[in-house]
């Protein structure tokens, strides 16, 4: 009997431990208010800006990068007499610092150009103070005087037309020829073509030496050992002295003599211009045939 009433018991604070979790898992969500309203904060002006720059002076005077700073240079104002000397100014390079400046002056006396830094003598008794973009200031025995460069305006500058003064002429001046215009040259090289291919009368006949050159286009041939075989003929001329073969010709022997040489046909040729000089020819089908000039 005790042992059924410890059972029991045992049960019933088992169930009380379970309702105990679970009631400390739920409370804090019973007991969570309703979550307020968002709400933003109103805004505010901007307050008065600083328009000066002094406040950031400060990286300029404290020099933050460790970087050199050149001294300014005061811009070169005086009015200078301009040097009497032999010298001509050709070209400046004003640089920062100005002592690294350059100008190229040429000395029309020893007709020699040179590059002169700040501080070198140019000639005895002249030595270069500082140079500006056009001009030059040099040290002349004591007087300070400057050089200029000459101002090329006319240089590369197209002059405007006047229609008035180019009608205008002088009473007895020559009237001048107008130009042709491109298209009327091209029709009189046309024309003029044809009779300047054509030999004027009374000009010695062509020889056959230039009949055959200017007739077809000649080549060596040479044989897989590389023996000279001939010559090939191709680009026929209608009308020329190889006009009726077939192209890629070979002719391998002129008036029964070898040709053994790329200069064996032209020679054979001049040999032969006061009579017939005939050629022993190879068709491309194989055929040998006998041409004569």
């Amino acid at each position: 009997m005790f042992l059924r009433y410890g059972m029991r018991a045992l049960q019933i604070a088992l169930g009380i431990a379970c309702l105990a979790v679970v009631y400390a898992g739920l409370a804090p969500v019973l007991r969570a208010g309703p979550i307020a309203d968002a709400s933003v904060p109103p805004l505010q002006a901007p307050g008065e800006r600083d328009a000066s720059l002094d406040r950031y002076r400060v990286i300029s005077s404290r020099n933050l990068f460790r970087s050199s700073v050149a001294a300014p240079t005061a811009p070169v104002t005086e009015e200078l007499k301009e040097s009497a000397l032999r010298l001509k100014l050709c070209g400046t390079w004003a640089a920062q610092p100005a002592d690294q400046s350059v100008a190229c002056i040429d000395d029309q006396g020893t007709q020699k150009r040179r590059a002169f830094r700040v501080g070198q003598e140019i000639s005895p008794g002249v030595r270069l103070l500082a140079v500006d973009r056009r001009r030059a200031v040099i040290d002349n025995h004591g007087a300070r005087e400057q050089l200029k460069m000459e101002e090329a305006a006319a240089g590369g500058a197209i002059a405007p037309r006047n229609p008035a003064a180019a009608r205008a002429a002088p009473a007895g001046a020559p009237a001048r020829a107008a130009t042709p215009r491109l298209s009327e040259r091209l029709r009189q090289l046309r024309e003029r073509a044809p009779a300047a291919e054509s030999p004027p009368a009374g000009a010695p006949a062509p020889s056959k030496l230039e009949k055959a050159l200017n007739g077809a286009q000649l080549l060596p041939v040479y044989g897989e050992s590389g023996s000279f075989d001939g010559i090939r003929v191709s680009g026929i001329q209608p009308g020329g002295p190889f006009a009726g073969l077939a192209e890629n010709t070979v002719c391998f022997e002129v008036n029964g003599i070898k040709l053994d040489s790329p200069q064996a046909l032209p020679t054979g040729l001049v040999m032969n211009s006061d009579g017939d000089a005939c050629l022993r020819c190879r068709l491309p089908d194989g055929q040998e045939v006998t041409r004569c000039l």
